[in-house]
């Protein structure tokens, strides 16, 4: 008996230092955390608006779906985390991948606004989350 315990606490305090590493690894190599403005009118003219201060999808009609490009390269193996925050009818076509060091990743930022939308601006944030592998 006193064997089997033994062995039993042995394998909770290594599962204990795994842990424990795991917590430090992590608080060690956080995310950067990059917020970009997002704005979006609905309305029933279609606009166009470039701007490279915030992702602007300009004026979209209810029920209908647009596209915006991202494109992005690392010189480091990253995971990449997307989220959309205050337009809940606005979302990243991929909401996490990987780009390996000298890559380039293309992704699209979605926007469907229901066919009862109103017209209105509507304005958020799209946060993009990364962190070195």
């Amino acid at each position: 008996m006193k064997k089997t315990n033994i062995i039993l606490l042995n394998v909770v305090l290594f599962l204990f230092v795994i842990l424990l590493l795991t917590i430090l690894l992590q608080a060690l190599n956080p995310y950067t955390i990059q917020k970009i403005p997002l704005t979006l009118e609905i309305g029933e003219k279609v606009g166009i608006n470039v701007n490279t201060t915030e992702l602007t999808f300009s004026v979209v009609k209810p029920g209908s779906k647009v596209e915006r490009t991202l494109t992005f390269t690392s010189n480091i193996t990253e995971l990449i985390k997307l989220k959309v925050i205050g337009i809940p009818f606005v979302y990243p076509a991929e909401e996490e991948f990987i780009i390996q060091p000298q890559q380039t990743k293309t992704t699209v930022i979605i926007a469907a606004p229901p066919k009862n939308a109103p017209s209105k601006n509507y304005t958020g944030e799209l946060l993009i989350l990364s962190k070195e592998q």
